[in-house]
């Protein structure tokens, strides 16, 4: 069956676990500044760690690895503009406008930002097809989204990315049945499909063997790359950081204790159709 079958038949039900957000249509030009913290600090409940950075800036376009130790602070620094780690002090900006917890659970903000999750975080009985349309809901309004309503543009814009990360073959496959590289092209799918200005990747190899992360690390930068869309990651791995990332920022403690450009990655890689 093409694609076009697929979304011809395919009337996912969304699952409860799917967040429903509103659509927020873009007006004007871009921001060039995605991201700046000043004077942040950052923490949990019930724990002693502090993250704390005197300044950040990261520009539209840019691929930042943070890297550094388990502990150090790279997936707090994540949930901290993904708005899911509490600001105790300092400022944080979004496109160019201050953001507040508030402005954070919204939904037309909260549209512009993709989150591709270490375990995936995927509807395993639930197919490709499905689990990447559900990145639309963004694009719909709330009564619409929890009926399942999804245009054809919808439909259309998920074929297309199911093309790009490789799983023609399998979008009608539940997402159960998918090995782990595979399930990381539809997490990355789904985050693509929302179309984002950022994406935020919290460990996204790390679940996976040397060759496919490489592999998909290659995917994300290309995606990234060629819709000239923001990428901050946290990595284990310093080799991948120096591979795919063009500017490397070291954690330690909860501290920025480096912020380097890094040279061997700035120059993009195109081809390598991937599909392990």
């Amino acid at each position: 069956m093409t694609l076009t079958g697929v979304a011809q038949r395919s009337h996912p039900r969304v699952p409860v676990d799917v967040e429903v957000t509103a659509a927020a249509p873009r007006t004007g030009p871009q921001p060039s500044v995605v991201v700046t913290l000043k004077g942040l600090t950052a923490g949990y409940v019930r724990s002693s760690f502090s993250l704390q950075l005197p300044a950040l800036r990261i520009v539209r376009g840019e691929r930042v690895a943070l890297v550094g130790p388990s502990g150090s602070g790279k997936t707090t620094l994540l949930r901290v503009v993904n708005g899911r780690v509490s600001i105790e002090q300092g400022e944080l900006e979004l496109f160019g406008c201050p953001v507040t917890a508030a402005t954070l659970r919204g939904r037309s903000l909260r549209r512009r930002i993709g989150f591709i999750f270490q375990t995936f975080q995927l509807v395993g009985r639930a197919t490709v097809f499905e689990n990447i349309l559900w990145g639309r809901l963004s694009w719909r309004s709330t009564l619409p989204s929890l009926f399942s309503s999804f245009s054809r543009e919808d439909r259309l814009q998920t074929e297309e990315v199911i093309r790009e990360v490789g799983l023609e073959a399998q979008a009608l496959q539940r997402v159960s049945d998918l090995s782990g590289g595979q399930q990381q092209r539809v997490g990355i799918a789904r985050a693509l499909v929302q179309e984002p200005d950022l994406i935020l990747a919290d460990e996204p190899v790390s679940n996976l063997d040397p060759e496919t992360a490489n592999e998909i690390m290659r995917l994300l930068e290309r995606a990234c790359n060629s819709r000239h869309v923001t990428l901050m990651m946290s990595l284990h791995q310093p080799d991948l950081a120096r591979r795919h990332a063009g500017r490397i920022i070291t954690l330690e403690g909860g501290r920025l204790v480096d912020d380097q450009p890094n040279p061997e990655a700035l120059v993009p890689r195109t081809g390598d159709t991937l599909h392990r």
